[in-house]
C-alpha cells in the first residue's frame, strides 16, 4: 500500500481524507484524490486504490469519461487494478501461495461484489499458469 502512496507522490497527486458524500473521486484539474473520512480503514483503501488507477492511467482521458462506454471501461480497469493489488496484499497478510488461496474467502475478506468473481478466478488462473509461477514451484 505504501507503494501505491508513494507513487502518487512522485506524480504530484494528492490524497485528502475529507467530509464528503459520496466514497471517493479523483480530480484531476487538482490533482488530489479525494476520500470519505466516514468510510472504515479498509473501504478507504479500496477507494485509493480505485482512484489511484484512474490519477495514474487516466489523467489524459478525462475528457471521455463522461461517455458511458468509456467511462465503464475506465471504471472495470480501476476495479481490477484494486482487486489485484488487494490480492497480493491478501496473499502476503496470510502467507498463501496463488494455489492456496479461496477465491470466494478473498472476496469476502474485502467485501467484493460477487459481479467480480469471474475476473478474480480468471485472475488466479493466469497467475497459476504463469510462467514466473511455474519457476518457482
Amino acid at each position: 500500500m505504501d507503494n501505491i502512496e508513494d507513487l502518487l507522490k512522485e506524480n504530484g497527486i494528492d490524497v485528502e481524507i475529507t467530509n464528503i458524500e459520496s466514497e471517493g473521486f479523483y480530480l484531476p484539474k487538482l490533482r488530489t484524490i479525494f476520500i470519505n473520512q466516514n468510510l472504515d480503514e479498509l473501504e478507504q483503501k479500496k477507494v485509493l486504490l480505485h482512484e489511484s488507477r484512474h490519477a495514474l492511467s487516466h489523467n489524459e482521458l478525462i475528457s471521455l469519461y463522461s461517455k458511458t462506454v468509456f467511462h465503464s471501461k475506465m471504471e472495470d480497469e480501476a476495479n481490477r487494478f484494486m482487486i489485484e493489488v488487494l490480492l497480493q496484499d491478501y496473499m502476503n497478510l496470510f502467507a498463501l501461495s496463488v494455489d492456496q488461496i479461496n477465491y470466494m474467502k478473498f472476496m469476502d475478506y474485502y467485501g467484493i461484489g460477487y459481479d467480480c468473481e469471474e475476473y478474480i478466478k480468471k485472475l488466479l488462473v493466469n497467475y497459476v499458469t504463469s510462467s514466473m509461477y511455474l519457476n518457482v514451484i
